[in-house]
């Protein structure tokens, strides 16, 4: 009887521990599949957002449904400036951005538009200068490129280029205020 009870226990003790591992690959299981699953999840996102959305039904929408989008650009402004400095204000806050130009390039356009909106004020008087300066962090931008993603590099480029182009229509937008005032 001693031996049936040494054997009873024993394997009592063999089937406790066989429980124990089962229960803790099943748990090493399941966290595998969920780490497998967030990555693969994250790569998607990623992969999306680097492809200009910002979701997957706006990748739908842009590549099946052919909804094609454009850049940020500018639109008709229809009040009155009385300086460009507020001109190229309304432009920085007026952006919108189309399907395939989301995720990061957005990112980076609103990025490029929040630093130059920063510098604004010191450049009340002298947008050339600014300008200058734009040019400047495009530099650095594409000096350091390879600590960003390509899309968002992208983007920041394109919202320095489009603040530039909002400093010369500034200039023009002026020039023929001063124009139908003389005449």
């Amino acid at each position: 009887m001693s031996k049936n009870n040494n054997k009873d226990l024993f394997d009592t003790i063999d089937d406790y521990f066989s429980q124990i591992n089962g229960e803790e690959i099943a748990q090493k299981v399941s966290s595998s599949v969920n780490n497998i699953s967030k990555n693969i999840s994250e790569t998607i996102e990623d992969s999306l957002k680097n492809n200009g959305y910002n979701n997957f039904s706006e990748f739908v929408d842009g590549e099946f449904r052919d909804k094609k989008g454009s850049k940020p650009h500018f639109s008709k402004f229809l009040k009155e400036y009385s300086s460009r400095l507020e001109y190229v204000r309304e432009a920085i806050s007026s952006v919108e951005y189309e399907i395939k130009y989301r995720g990061y390039f957005k990112e980076g356009h609103q990025e490029a538009l929040h630093d130059i909106q920063l510098l604004l004020d010191s450049y009340t008087n002298n947008l050339d200068d600014l300008e200058k300066r734009i040019k400047a962090q495009i530099k650095e931008i594409k000096l350091r490129s390879s600590h960003y993603k390509k899309a968002y590099v992208n983007g920041y480029i394109n919202g320095c280029e489009y603040v530039q182009k909002a400093i010369h229509r500034s200039k023009r937008f002026m020039m023929d205020k001063i124009l139908n005032e003389v005449l």
